[in-house]
């Protein structure tokens, strides 16, 4: 993944980001059919802040100037293995 261009990742969150859109869409639509403190409420606003962020990233993503914007280690160096004997 560190690897991938940016090019590579957009084509392949391209179907990602209309499904994430199609579901926040769907979780504001239905969030609006309950009352503001109620169950229902809040389990659809969570639902569409899930979406939002993933559409958030996606933006980021393809707004970024970096060839390989997971080249920094913040994104792959939980994954290191070290000192295995």
């Amino acid at each position: 993944m560190r690897e991938s261009k940016k090019e590579y990742l957009i084509e392949g969150f391209t179907e990602i980001s209309k499904q994430a859109e199609l579901k926040r869409k769907e979780a504001r639509n239905q969030r609006k059919q309950y009352p503001v403190d109620s169950p229902e409420y809040l389990e659809c606003d969570r639902e569409y802040r899930k979406y939002a962020g993933v559409m958030l990233e996606i933006t980021k993503l393809k707004n970024s100037t970096e060839k390989f914007p997971f080249a920094y280690p913040h994104f792959w160096a939980a994954f290191t293995c070290q000192g295995l004997s």
